[in-house]
Formats: structure tokens, C-alpha cells, sequence
């Protein structure tokens, strides 16, 4: 008997009758769990349940930053409608802890050297009838466009 005799009985013996469901049994039982592992993995690289990070405020009061973390931005944190009220529009503007009052604008991460700033327009006066230079934000510190630095580095589908 020579080898593709002894394979061909093999397929054989698996493909026919009861054999042939298990072995697609097994093979679906497989294909299942790779796929739960892989989503259950995927699932645990996000910070928090929906992947929210904690975020950076500046005071423009007070000139202080502060930082709000993902468990003090819950829906259930009574203080949370008063700090995130005014976070619409551009020139958002959120409680501040310092001054009580809504002098806090949210700070912007240079994906570069991954250092917190505020864009040069909230030091100026808002002016609703010109579009903000949302392509010119530079950061301070190491003088990446972000804008550029996104279009370069954003994944391709």
C-alpha cells in the first residue's frame, strides 16, 4: 500500500457518515472560539468601557490646567451636566473647579511629542462670523502642524 493509497483511505474514512460531522463540528467549535478570543482581546486594549481617556482643561482665569478622569465624566457624577454644559461649538468653553464659572476651554495633545496645550484661538477674541484656523493649529512646543500630522499618519483602509 503506498502513501496516497493510505491518504485517500484516510479522507475517505473522515468524509463519509458520522465522521464528516464531527470533523465540521470541530472545525466550527474552532472557528467560533478564534473568534470570541480575538474579540475579547480587542475589547481590552480600550481604556474604560467606551475607550474614553481622561481629558485636559485649561482655565484661562486662572491660567491652571486640570483633568478630568474617565470615572469623574460618568452620567451618574452629579457635577458632570455643570462641567460639560458648553462643550458645543468651537469656542467651548466648561466649568471651571478654580473659578466655579465656565473659564475653562479643553487643551489639545500634539500627537508628536504628546505634550497638552491650548490652540492660540481661545486667547483670541471669538469672532462667529470667521471659520476657525482649525488647519493651523501648531503646537508650541515642537512646532508639528497637527492637522498635517494626522493627514500624514492617519491609517489607510
Amino acid at each position: 500500500m503506498t502513501i496516497r493509497d493510505t491518504l485517500e483511505n484516510l479522507v475517505d474514512k473522515l468524509t463519509t457518515g458520522d465522521r464528516m460531522q464531527y470533523v465540521l463540528a470541530g472545525t466550527l467549535v474552532l472557528i467560533i472560539l478564534v473568534s470570541l478570543l480575538s474579540v475579547i482581546l480587542g475589547l481590552g486594549e480600550k481604556s474604560g468601557a467606551s475607550g474614553m481617556r481622561e481629558m485636559h482643561f485649561y482655565c484661562l482665569e486662572t491660567e491652571k490646567e486640570f483633568v478630568l478622569k474617565p470615572e469623574d465624566m460618568r452620567s451618574d457624577n452629579p457635577m458632570m451636566p455643570d462641567v460639560m454644559m458648553g462643550m458645543e461649538g468651537p469656542y467651548a468653553r466648561v466649568m471651571s473647579p478654580y473659578t466655579n464659572e465656565r473659564t475653562a476651554v479643553p487643551m489639545t495633545r500634539c500627537p508628536n511629542c504628546e505634550k497638552w496645550f491650548v490652540p492660540e484661538y481661545y486667547f483670541e477674541e471669538p469672532n462667529p462670523n470667521q471659520p476657525l484656523p482649525l488647519a493651523d493649529i501648531v503646537c508650541p512646543y515642537c512646532g508639528t502642524n497637527i492637522a498635517q500630522w494626522y493627514r500624514e499618519h492617519r491609517k489607510r483602509k
